[in-house]
């Protein structure tokens, strides 16, 4: 028997991470499809894996875990085993607010723990969830716009923050922030706002991209990286926190650049480059951006020894960092490709999501949407089970929490 958890940003009107919704998919040999799972076993699982089994902060690194709870488990209080401090209880939307209903969220309340409504729609007979949930969640998505307005405006007679799910786009998003919410879910923040060309882009994005360039280059050496690092501050006192930080756990501190290249390794070096230039590019990009790529590469690197393809572990890690970037640069991936000229063995993937590493790559993007058979289907095509991800995807999240 086993069971997957995946995780869904929520973010800030800041788009600072406010917490995650933790989505559950439970598998067995007998159970094909999360439909057959009763919601119930649903919660239980995910609560059991997230919160003792896994560990919740290393989840959703100390921010709030949306959890969905059916009306059993509400009553159950079986909530009280868990911390008020991280959890978020969601109710529902099936879920009738009976006096037994509302007096086991009266509790619970009383507890300290906090109340969403999920998938909430004014009705005059569901008002009485207001009064005890401080978080309503609306299907941005799904409802149209006049009832989300009357929703929105039946639940102000209450302190309620709004939070908008199932947005897609950017568009979404600030329409659902000109309305008033001030909490947003989904990977709306994930997609890129095209510029034209690369004679347009900023001085410091092209800077970032000609390392990037540089670290790829089969004819680089540590001369000319240590070259580039000397002139750039910022660079020089990140490379030398990396090397003297107790990852490597030297007995001695290093001081200059070309001894620190060499410690790291060539292979390093490119992981290294590519991640600080991201970081440095999407300044002004919701961090989310970067942790998805460190994730995303670390789940792919993880994955290629289970795919016949440990010796393009390295190459599946930068796919995987780099498969963002055309969000955080906000450029098309054809002039990032064009501006790096990664080799093909990279580039193709990003481009067109083919091949091995490109199917690998979008088994991941599934599983982070949750969407289990379909990543499950794909990456059966090379012996990797919907275990596999779920093992290498969590392993990658601890792993980029800690980076």
């Amino acid at each position: 028997m086993e069971s997957c958890v995946a995780r869904q940003p929520i973010f800030n009107n800041n788009m600072e991470i406010f917490g995650y919704e933790l989505l559950y998919r439970h598998d067995d040999k007998s159970t094909a499809f999360q439909g057959e799972v009763s919601q119930d076993t649903a919660t239980t699982e995910t609560i059991v894996n997230s919160f003792h089994s896994i560990g919740i902060h290393k989840i959703t690194n100390g921010k709030y875990a949306f959890v969905n709870f059916t009306e059993k488990l509400l009553l159950s209080q079986i909530a009280t085993l868990l911390p008020s401090s991280l959890l978020i209880i969601e109710i529902l939307e099936n879920i009738s607010p009976t006096e037994e209903v509302l007096e086991a969220c009266q509790t619970l309340r009383k507890k300290g723990y906090r109340l969403a409504l999920d998938d909430f729609v004014f009705k005059p007979q569901y008002e009485k969830f207001l009064s005890v949930a401080g978080i309503v969640k609306i299907d941005f998505r799904n409802t149209p716009l006049e009832e989300i307005k009357i929703t929105m405006s039946e639940a102000k007679k209450h302190q309620i923050i709004f939070l908008a799910e199932k947005l897609e786009t950017l568009e979404d998003y600030e329409l659902a922030k000109s309305m008033g919410f001030s909490l947003f879910q989904g990977f709306f923040f994930s997609k890129p706002r095209i510029v034209n060309a690369a004679t347009t882009l900023a001085p410091n994005l092209l800077l970032r991209l000609q390392l990037v360039k540089l670290a790829f280059d089969p004819n680089v050496n540590y001369r000319k990286i240590a070259e580039i690092i000397k002139h750039d501050t910022a660079l020089t006192y990140r490379l030398f926190r990396v090397v003297n930080s107790v990852f490597f756990g030297l007995d001695y501190k290093v001081s200059n650049i070309r001894q620190a290249l060499s410690i790291l390794g060539m292979d390093e070096i490119k992981k290294w480059i590519t991640l600080i230039s991201l970081s440095q590019i999407g300044n002004n990009k919701p961090s989310e951006l970067i942790t998805m790529s460190l994730i995303r590469g670390r789940s792919m690197e993880l994955i290629a020894p289970k795919a016949g393809l440990a010796s393009r572990a390295e190459d599946m890690f930068i796919v995987g960092l780099m498969s963002l970037m055309d969000a955080i640069t906000d450029t098309s991936m054809q002039e990032i490709i064009l501006l790096t000229s990664i080799s093909p063995s990279i580039a193709e993937p990003l481009l067109y999501g083919t091949g091995i590493i490109g199917d690998i790559l979008t088994s991941i993007i599934h599983y982070e949407n949750s969407r289990w058979a379909k990543a499950q289907e794909l990456a059966a095509k090379y012996c990797v089970s919907l275990n596999d991800i779920s093992k290498a995807y969590l392993q990658a999240i601890e792993w980029s929490n800690n980076f």
